[in-house]
């Protein structure tokens, strides 16, 4: 992770100017050209600041420092939905109390050797059997057949 930059002053206030929503500024210093006149710098200096290793770092974290502090609201307004019936939302809500994980079924031998492979495998294992230990038991079945004789056996 790279070394923490130290700010001045002006460029800590146009990093915290630079992550709020444009929608959300005060109409006073709503855009570029009127951040720079406030903080009495160009506008160029401003486009140099966000060149800056670590600008869009720093805004980054103060967008989620801003996210933190409505976290509460969220996650009532989440919880709102999902009592509502919304589906996605009463899966998120479970999730996030770690009470729903989403499990996926993975069929180790399948995908290391293929269904193909398995089948033959399996099959050859039946033929040492019945090599081995004869035909099968009574009231056991192959799937070679009932009789229990192999293909191409009468």
């Amino acid at each position: 992770m790279p070394e923490q930059r130290e700010w001045k002053p002006e460029q800590f206030i146009f990093i915290q100017w630079s992550a709020i929503p444009a929608g959300d500024r005060k109409e006073a210093v709503d855009t570029q050209e009127k951040i720079a006149k406030k903080l009495r710098v160009s506008r160029k200096t401003l486009q140099n600041w966000k060149k800056l290793e670590g600008f869009h770092d720093a805004v980054y974290a103060e967008v989620r420092r801003n996210l933190d502090w409505r976290l509460p609201e969220i996650l009532k307004a989440l919880g709102d939905k999902a009592e509502e019936g919304n589906i996605p939302a009463i899966k998120l809500v479970l999730e996030l109390t770690g009470r729903y994980q989403e499990t996926q079924r993975v069929d180790f031998f399948e995908r290391k050797y293929g269904a193909d492979e398995i089948k033959s495998a399996s099959e050859e294992l039946q033929k040492r059997e019945q090599e081995r230990f004869g035909s099968p038991r009574a009231g056991e079945r192959s799937e070679a057949g009932e009789s229990g004789e192999g293909p191409g056996e009468t």
